[in-house]
């Protein structure tokens, strides 16, 4: 597996993680509040993996992308 950077960011209302591709693996960005929620986290953190398991950037329907995210 390539390698996965994470970085905490303060994000929008509504938007906890973001993923992107880049040229030694993936960076995930999870918002700042995942820093006290553990369980938020989580869960944000599977949803990244799930995007980055599926190759989901290199869909072009959003709401193909996350049905398949869960």
């Amino acid at each position: 597996m390539d390698d996965i950077y994470i970085y905490y960011v303060k994000m929008p209302p509504g938007q906890h993680e973001w993923v992107t591709p880049c040229s030694t693996g993936y960076t995930v960005y999870l918002d700042e509040y995942c820093l006290i929620n553990e369980d938020l986290r989580i869960k944000e953190f599977r949803h990244a993996m799930s995007h980055i398991m599926g190759r989901h950037w290199e869909r072009f329907d959003i709401n193909e992308i996350e049905g398949n995210a869960g």
